[in-house]
């Protein structure tokens, strides 16, 4: 049989493999450089998110927003033995409140913000203290504590009898959270939940 000039010769098999490489090589080389759009997106994306959720961390390893719904910044921290000091004088049974750091957080409008770090799961001592405000409402100046759910966290909400400022407590792993509410939360109706929703989201560990 003569040749028909079609033959699979090692000449030609060798320049068919070789284009048949090039696709594949564009095809790798796309997919990298897709991968790395994605990746530098991915980064953006964190680092936008991360400064527009405005936590920073305390000298305490804790993480609160920087500002509150109505561009109210923070004006005072307190940190280490005086925030110790402080979160057990306010109660009843200091040695109730098993801290082992605590920060407190004073803003432009006057929300003042007590973090506790109990070292172990905060939602017991903070039940706990639900249940001690409900017995004793009658002698303290805080109204009994009502539960209520905001971004899917049980928080307790009572009101200042003297002021009637609201008050909202609640629990995150170790921490426990208690807000007294300022001029932000009353800014327009539904500001207060806006503003609970930001401590929820942004005090964490």
């Amino acid at each position: 049989m003569e040749p028909t000039g079609n033959e699979a010769t090692p000449g030609n098999r060798r320049e068919m493999g070789s284009q048949n490489s090039r696709p594949r090589r564009h095809k790798l080389l796309l997919l990298a450089v897709a991968t790395a759009v994605v990746v530098a997106a991915a980064a953006i994306f964190i680092l936008h998110t991360s400064e527009g959720l405005g936590g920073q961390a305390s000298a305490e390893g804790i993480y609160y927003p920087e500002m509150l719904p109505g561009d109210y910044t923070v004006e005072r921290i307190v940190s280490g033995e005086e925030a110790l000091a402080a979160v057990k004088g306010i109660h009843w049974e200091p040695g109730m409140v098993k801290a082992k750091k605590a920060l407190i957080v004073v803003y432009s409008d006057g929300t003042r913000l007590w973090i506790v770090d109990t070292g172990d799961n905060a939602c017991e001592l903070v039940d706990r203290m639900a249940e001690k405000m409900k017995t004793y409402a009658d002698q303290l100046p805080y109204t009994a504590p009502f539960s209520h759910e905001v971004a899917g966290v049980t928080v307790y909400i009572s009101q200042d009898k003297r002021d009637g400022r609201l008050h909202v407590f609640w629990c995150r792993g170790s921490l426990a959270v208690w807000a007294e509410l300022g001029a932000a939360a009353y800014a327009r109706q539904g500001a207060a939940i806006d503003v609970i929703k930001t401590l929820i989201e942004r005090v964490h560990r």
